[in-house]
């Protein structure tokens, strides 16, 4: 009943209400949210313009900047989609904004005051834990349904367990 702009609209609202507590998403992408379709969204596929945040690790997108947690990746800027992007976007992932990781994912908590600390939306006393931080914060805070993740050695599913989410680790290919 809803179009993918109003989807994503939605989600905006709810990350620009809940990003100041939180500090969970880096940057969101206003040309994506005004124009879900723009970006090679597939309007048509199993998720049909529904917004995603993207861990700001992993995957690239292509025009789009990967910080990856770290003063000394500011700027660096996509110069193509990934395998894994582009199949995000052909299944109909709306790929709205990028969220917290630690510094190069290498620690378990998005904790690094000199550019951000992420907080968890049950009691902002306490960390996400990580690496996909920003990505737990924001869907146990209702931003969004599900959000991108990477795990390797329990990056998805320790800030799912921390902020009451459901992590997933599946295969390529899965």
């Amino acid at each position: 009943e809803l179009t993918a702009r109003e989807l994503a609209n939605q989600a905006n609202e709810a990350v620009v209400t809940l990003n100041p507590a939180l500090s969970a998403v880096v940057e969101m992408f206003e040309d994506a949210i005004a124009d879900p379709g723009g970006n090679g969204t597939n309007l048509e596929g199993p998720f049909a313009g529904l917004p995603f945040l993207m861990k700001d690790l992993g995957p690239t997108m292509q025009g789009r900047l990967q910080e990856m947690g770290s003063l000394l990746m500011r700027g660096n800027r996509a110069t193509a989609d990934t395998f894994l992007t582009a199949r995000m976007r052909q299944a109909g992932l709306n790929l709205i904004g990028r969220t917290t990781t630690p510094e190069f994912g290498v620690c378990s908590s998005a904790d690094n005051p000199a550019v951000y600390v992420t907080r968890n939306p049950w009691n902002t006393d306490y960390t996400t834990c990580g690496s996909s931080a920003g990505s737990a914060a924001m869907v146990a805070a209702g931003a969004v349904p599900i959000a991108h993740a990477t795990d390797g050695g329990g990056s998805i599913r320790i800030p799912a367990g921390v902020n009451g989410n459901i992590g997933l680790k599946v295969s390529r290919g899965v």
